[in-house]
């Protein structure tokens, strides 16, 4: 018993720690990516060092993590590219979900502890917690995943319609792009932040086309992947942004017409059981009710 209390409290610490390192970690991408804005001499990482005494312990226990193999890091790219989505380390995430299991598995031990229960039950429920507190993050991470596919899927018919309006005007494709980002962020900032993604990535990059493919590859919407195919098409054949954007716009909209057409038709039959279950009752308690009374009374002289 005390053996497992003493291997959790050293990883416990270990990525405590590493909580500090991936946040060093994206102010060094941060770094990088200003000094590549202002076209001036790109730091290297290694030149941006941390002395910290727990920064060292954590490369240490990381390396014998690592050389161990009890973490896999590369396994779940599925989720890594989500992580990406938001803007979140994936050590960073993984310090969390270790941290949640610790906080569980001691919270409900010291909780049973005092129930006085037997030991085995009691290292059996709190290994259970534990395990729950591992993959509550995992739960939270989807949660916010779905939230941010819906809102990008239901702003999209705006933002394309500002799109086309910018492209119109007579803007290229990135200061429309910019100028979609911007008037996005009160209506929709979820749409907002993946233009502005992909206008950061265009300034960076030099292969527009790879840019373009990851707008629509980084959510995996329908609507995202044909406006990635459209802008991509313009690269390739040259063909007028406006002409491209006006067929685009229109398809969406039959679509969402179509989409809202189908709520429509199944509404009726979901407000069948809402029916059924809270107005008959009440229709027959009105009903039936006094009938039930006077038949009651008669039954009883």
């Amino acid at each position: 018993m005390y053996f497992i209390f003493f291997v959790y409290i050293i990883l416990f610490i270990a990525f405590i720690i590493d909580v500090d390192a991936a946040f060093s970690f994206r102010k060094r991408k941060e770094l990088r990516i200003n000094n590549i804005y202002k076209n001036d001499y790109v730091i290297n990482s290694s030149e941006i060092k941390n002395n910290k005494l727990y920064i060292i312990f954590l490369n240490k226990i990381t390396s014998i993590i690592s050389k161990l193999k009890l973490i896999n890091f590369d396994s779940d790219h599925k989720e890594k590219k989500y992580l990406d989505l938001f803007g979140i380390d994936y050590s960073y995430f993984l310090s969390i979900k270790v941290c949640m299991s610790f906080f569980c598995f001691f919270v409900f031990l010291f909780f049973l502890f005092f129930l006085k229960i037997e030991m085995i039950y009691l290292i059996l429920f709190s290994l259970v917690s534990g395990f729950v507190g591992f993959k509550f993050p995992d739960f939270v991470l989807n949660q916010k995943r779905k939230y941010h596919f819906s809102r990008v899927e239901t702003g999209m018919a705006d933002a394309l319609d500002l799109f086309l309006v910018c492209a119109e005007a007579g803007l290229a494709m990135e200061s429309a792009m910019e100028c979609v980002a911007i008037e996005m962020v009160d209506l929709n900032k979820d749409v907002a932040d993946e233009f502005r993604i992909t206008i950061n990535e265009m300034r960076i990059s030099n292969d527009r086309v790879r840019v373009i493919e990851d707008l629509g590859r980084r959510t995996g919407l329908a609507t995202m992947q044909r406006l990635s195919g459209a802008l991509i098409q313009t690269f390739e054949t040259g063909s007028s942004l406006v002409s491209v954007l006006k067929v685009l716009v229109s398809e969406i909209r039959e679509d969402s017409l179509i989409k809202f057409e189908e709520k429509a038709a199944r509404l009726s039959i979901m407000l069948t059981f809402p029916m059924i279950i809270f107005l008959l009752p009440c229709m027959f308690i009105v009903i039936a009710g006094p009938a039930m009374l006077n038949l009651m009374g008669v039954l009883k002289n």
